[in-house]
């Protein structure tokens, strides 16, 4: 089943996931204590889940998510307890990059949706890392597609994206927002693979 861009709501990232069709192997990258992934599970109906986050405090990063260790081993005990039972999920508690470089190893997988909105200094290295992963025909999409001109950016999202997308030649898509002002302002962006 090819994936195409033109068949999905591109309003706002839970319209882009409630369109896509069921039964497909998405991978979610930055689960946090996993409001998305439950959204996912409900509006997209997954064959397969991959959950990868490693929930650790990094030093020095500004990012409002990077909240305290206890706090994230707090996220991922929830999740692990919430979600961990469904025999559709696979939790990875590893680095982004970690986690595609150990599923391109086990050579156990094929993607079709890969959705990115981890570490937001690091988009480049994660579409890089997940792209080979993706299956032709299927999506690479992302969240928090905007960067943030201040003094130790913690969000360079959007140039990461928009460099990979032309290092590539590929086409960025991104959801317009439709009424809400949070996904106006922290929009998602999607890239087909043909």
């Amino acid at each position: 089943m090819t994936l195409r861009v033109a068949d999905l709501d591109l309003t706002d990232r839970p319209s882009l996931f409630a369109s896509l069709p069921p039964g497909l192997v998405i991978a979610e990258i930055g689960v946090d204590a996993g409001v998305l992934s439950r959204h996912i599970l409900a509006a997209s109906r997954p064959s397969k889940l991959y959950l990868v986050d490693p929930w650790l405090h990094w030093p020095n990063n500004p990012d409002p998510a990077n909240v305290p260790q206890i706090v994230k081993e707090a996220q991922y005990r929830e999740v692990k307890a919430d979600l961990g039972a469904d025999p559709r999920i696979e939790i990875m508690r590893l680095t982004s990059v970690q986690a595609a470089e150990w599923l391109l190893e086990s050579g156990a997988c094929s993607i079709d949706v890969v959705h990115i909105d981890g570490d937001h200094r690091q988009a480049w290295w994660d579409c890089m890392a997940w792209w080979p992963l993706v299956r032709r025909g299927g999506l690479l999409t992302g969240h928090d597609y905007l960067d943030l001109d201040l003094p130790d950016s913690y969000m360079t999202v959007k140039t990461d994206v928009d460099r990979f997308a032309s290092v590539l030649e590929l086409q960025v898509h991104v959801t317009s927002g439709g009424d809400d002002v949070y996904e106006q302002n922290y929009k998602s962006w999607v890239i087909e693979k043909r």
